[in-house]
């Protein structure tokens, strides 16, 4: 007796550091056929690259969704933090397997460094160290992102450090809790719906907020972030 060959639906799941396989892991146990990509200092990787090259991500992407074992037609984007900002970058370069993406925390500017796609490189918006606001636990670092973007020009690069959310073809869910004083995630919200809405594309972008919740939001029983 033979079984029966099913397909799964294709998933990656950025990972920027070792407790964040959890979120592979649970995705996988509930069906998905889940790749958690880690996108430096893991492996071969480097630790600290001068870029995110993107188009590792497009190929990562490509060999998902020709997998024996995964739906062909689409795959989605899964990331937290930092990688959220790489979800939605995906999402407006249209890269044509991923079809979906779910950004928790999500950022909407590069701001640590640049990406490079086909060979160019974009700018990047600096934090404002004068901002961050020291504590016990670490650095309260919200109000020092997206500080300086109305100083921001796009005249020398081929790629904008602030997404173009108007490009944006398929649905994105944004998760973000109201006490995140780590990466200010409301403004990203706003500008990714507002830059659909004005596309007549609001429809694509769904916004789960919980009131009272900080950084990281992450499944039950996995280690938590305080602080940063």
């Amino acid at each position: 007796m033979k079984c029966a060959h099913f397909l799964q639906v294709g998933l990656i799941c950025l990972v920027a550091w070792v407790a964040w396989w959890n979120s592979g892991l649970l995705l996988a146990s509930r069906g998905f056929a889940a790749l958690a990509l880690a996108y430096f200092a893991y492996e071969d990787l480097p630790e600290n690259p001068p870029a995110i090259n993107m188009d590792y991500f497009e190929e990562a992407a490509n060999w998902l969704i020709h997998h024996p074992k995964v739906l062909p037609h689409s795959i989605g984007i899964h990331a937290i933090c930092y990688g959220s900002w790489i979800a939605l970058l995906i999402a407006s370069l249209n890269m044509k397997a991923v079809k979906t993406v779910v950004a928790i925390f999500p950022k909407i500017s590069a701001y640590v460094k640049p990406f490079t796609y086909k060979g160019n490189i974009s700018e990047v918006i600096p934090f404002d160290y004068s901002k961050r606001i020291p504590t016990e636990e670490g650095y309260i670092w919200g109000y020092s992102h997206y500080s300086k973007v109305g100083e921001y020009s796009t005249a020398h690069t081929q790629h904008s450090a602030i997404i173009l959310v108007e490009h944006i073809s398929c649905p994105v869910l944004l998760v973000y809790g109201t006490d995140d004083l780590f990466t200010n995630p409301e403004f990203a919200v706003k500008m990714v719906h507002h830059g659909l809405t004005r596309q007549g594309r609001e429809n694509l972008c769904s916004v789960l907020c919980y009131p009272g919740a900080g950084n990281l939001i992450e499944p039950p029983y996995t280690p938590l972030c305080d602080a940063s």
